[in-house]
């Protein structure tokens, strides 16, 4: 998801503002860290939806789901060309099973159930920061960390924003790393059933 015009775009921003509209769903968009997002849901104080989460049984058990929205895409890294140690990495199972290397990942994300358990048996270091994903990105660029995990359209959004100070960043697929998930609109309870019917038909209708 990305802002273009104050318009929320990408392969997960458009498709859910999209679903709204056909919906006849009036809405207002918010930024927030995924954590305080997670809070506004599983607390369940206002009527609200985060976009393109991934299904966990624990979140179904605090809040509510849509259809599918999209289809998340394989995760692979941004890294620095000229970082020695990452010449060899080019699958997921090398990049967690190297305990010199440092991770960026996202604060309070889940990435699909099988990466997360894949991440929990990491031998490599795993931060998460708070930083949004520019900043990320800016910690792989300042050689703090090694790499930083994206999908291939967020990794070529986020360079792009960094302009000439982009040289030596580069996006490397993992060969191994699982298929992307489905992704869905996960809504508070306060949001009605009657609603998530008439987002679920958009949704339908989209297809």
């Amino acid at each position: 998801m990305f802002l273009e015009n104050n318009q929320l775009k990408g392969t997960l921003g458009l498709p859910a503002t999209e679903t709204f509209k056909a919906a006849g769903i009036a809405f207002t968009l918010s930024e927030a860290p995924v954590a305080r997002q997670e809070l506004t849901i599983t607390n369940n104080t206002e009527a609200a939806c985060a976009i393109g989460y991934y299904w966990t049984t624990d979140r179904a058990k605090s809040g509510k789901y849509t259809l599918a929205i999209a289809h998340g895409m394989s995760q692979g890294i941004i890294i620095r060309s000229d970082n020695p140690k990452m010449h060899a990495i080019n699958t997921m199972e090398s990049l967690l099973d190297d305990p010199s290397l440092t991770i960026a990942l996202r604060h309070g994300y889940s990435y699909g159930e099988t990466v997360d358990k894949l991440l929990l048996q990491s031998k490599a270091r795993v931060l998460r920061p708070s930083d949004d994903s520019h900043g990320r990105v800016k910690l792989v660029a300042m050689a703090i960390v090694d790499a930083a995990l994206f999908t291939p359209e967020e990794a070529a959004y986020q360079i792009k924003q960094f302009g000439t100070q982009a040289n030596g960043l580069t996006f490397r697929q993992l060969h191994d790393s699982p298929e992307g998930k489905p992704r869905y609109l996960y809504c508070s309870k306060m949001v009605g059933d009657e609603t998530i019917q008439k987002l679920n038909a958009a949704i339908k209708k989209r297809r």
